[in-house]
């Protein structure tokens, strides 16, 4: 999840779930999910868990929201 602070000092939680359902909303042509970003020198568990959070979230949207 990431918080979202707008120049009017309001904040949005954006989960990933959120985030599609925004660019759905906008008639977005190209949508993309949030990522995990980690270092390009790192490696290891959290290269892991990082390409494990996104291939989930590329299945779940594929299977349930389009």
């Amino acid at each position: 999840m990431f918080t979202i602070t707008f120049h009017l000092e309001s904040e949005c939680m954006l989960t990933p779930e959120h985030s599609i359902q925004i660019q759905n909303a906008i008639g977005a042509d190209i949508i993309m999910q949030l990522d995990d970003v980690v270092s390009s020198t790192l490696t290891g568990p959290r290269v892991k868990e990082a390409m494990h959070r996104y291939n989930y979230f590329c299945k779940y949207f594929l299977n349930n929201i389009f």
